[in-house]
């Protein structure tokens, strides 16, 4: 799960950012004018590509730590009761959302750079040792998004795993917010 952060990000910008190497971008806005619903079709790729490689990877990656572990994993019978497939549609959407907010980064970033080197950092170290710090660092959308798979557990801020859904889904919009008026007032 923990590397598997850092493929989402990647696949998130790399869907978009091709558009903006060498002005591309232009020849798309040509066959699609209105800037939101190329900004919108452009999320639902993003969307879809990465529901269809975490539908994958996630049951895949659990069932593979679970044959690592051996006699100390979950017992199959827990497996198969269904307990564990909420953390895993958890895990899902947390995944789809990271490689969103990833690509609404690269709209605003209009680089593919700058987006891969903050986001791969926020997601494997830079949250981590902020937490350290600061309790605020439990509402950044990698470790409030990370709750929505974590199993029972509550944050400083007491949030479960719809609460830090939310905070993600926020992170989120408001990143596309943000590019999307940027990218509709400026030139191509």
């Amino acid at each position: 799960m923990y590397f598997g952060q850092a493929g989402m990000v990647v696949l998130g910008v790399l869907a978009v950012s091709g558009e903006f190497v060498g002005g591309q971008v232009r020849t798309s806005l040509l066959a699609v004018p209105g800037r939101l619903r190329f900004l919108a079709a452009k999320a639902a790729v993003v969307a879809l590509l990465a529901v269809l490689v975490a539908l994958v990877t996630v049951p895949s990656a659990f069932m593979a730590a679970q044959l690592g572990l051996g006699d100390h994993g979950l017992p199959f019978p827990d497996v198969l009761d269904g307990a564990i497939f909420v953390p895993m549609a958890g895990a899902v959407l947390y995944w789809v959302l990271l490689a969103l907010l990833a690509a609404g980064c690269t709209v605003l970033a209009r680089s593919a750079v700058a987006p891969l080197a903050i986001l791969v950092a926020l997601v494997l170290a830079l949250s981590q040792f902020l937490s350290m710090v600061t309790d605020l660092a439990d509402l950044l959308p990698d470790r409030a998004g990370a709750l929505m798979y974590m199993e029972a557990s509550e944050d400083t801020f007491g949030l479960g795993a719809v609460q830090g859904g939310l905070v993600m889904v926020t992170w989120v919009v408001a990143v596309w917010l943000v590019a999307a008026v940027r990218f509709v007032r400026r030139d191509a």
